[in-house]
C-alpha cells in the first residue's frame, strides 16, 4: 500500500506534537491536595499571666470527616492552672476523677457538626496563687485525648495530637 508523502508527513507532524503535549502534561508537578484543617486549635488569652490571674483557653474542634459528628469527648492535662468552668459544652468536670484533668463533650445541641464546620469551646483558669512566679512556668496546654463518633456509628480516638497546644508563662507582676 502506498500513502503520499504529504499525509505521511502530516501524521508524523501529528504524532510528535502530540507526543511533545503528553511531554510537557506529565512533566508539570501534580496539584498538591490541600491539608486538612487541624482537628484541635488550643488558644489562650494571655500568653504571660501573674499568679492568681485569671485566663480563657478556647479549644476549637473541627470536623474532618465527610459525615456529621454526633458526639465529641476531650481530655486536657494541665498542673498548675485550675480550671474555674466552661460555656460551649454539653458537660465539663475539672479533677474530680483525674487530678490536673479537665474533661469536657459536645451532644446535643452543640452536635451535630456538619463536614469542615467548627465548635468552640471556652475555658476560663486561672494560675494556681502559690505558684513561684520566679520560675517563670510555662504551662502546656494541649488535648490530650479525644474521641469522637460520626457517620453511622464510627468512632475516632486522638492522643496528643500535635497542633493542639497553647502556651502561657508565669512571671511576677511588676512592682
Amino acid at each position: 500500500m502506498w500513502t503520499s508523502a504529504p499525509a505521511l508527513r502530516r501524521t508524523v507532524v501529528t504524532a510528535v506534537i502530540a507526543l511533545l503535549l503528553c511531554f510537557v502534561a506529565l512533566s508539570r508537578p501534580a496539584a498538591a491536595a490541600e491539608p486538612p484543617p487541624p482537628l484541635f486549635v488550643v488558644a489562650v488569652d494571655d500568653a504571660t499571666m501573674t499568679p492568681g490571674q485569671e485566663s480563657t483557653l478556647r479549644v476549637t474542634f473541627t470536623n474532618r470527616e465527610t459525615t456529621p459528628v454526633q458526639f465529641v469527648y476531650v481530655m486536657l492535662r494541665e498542673y498548675k492552672a485550675d480550671f474555674l468552668g466552661c460555656t460551649g459544652t454539653s458537660w465539663c468536670s475539672y479533677g474530680q476523677d483525674n487530678t490536673g484533668m479537665l474533661v469536657f463533650n459536645l451532644t446535643a445541641p452543640q452536635v451535630p457538626i456538619a463536614p469542615g464546620e467548627s465548635r468552640t469551646v471556652q475555658l476560663r483558669f486561672r494560675f494556681r496563687a502559690d505558684l513561684d512566679c520566679a520560675s517563670h512556668w510555662t504551662t502546656d496546654f494541649r488535648v490530650w485525648y479525644s474521641h469522637y463518633e460520626y457517620g453511622q456509628g464510627q468512632a475516632a480516638e486522638v492522643f496528643d495530637p500535635p497542633e493542639s497546644i497553647a502556651h502561657s508563662t508565669l512571671v511576677c507582676p511588676a512592682t
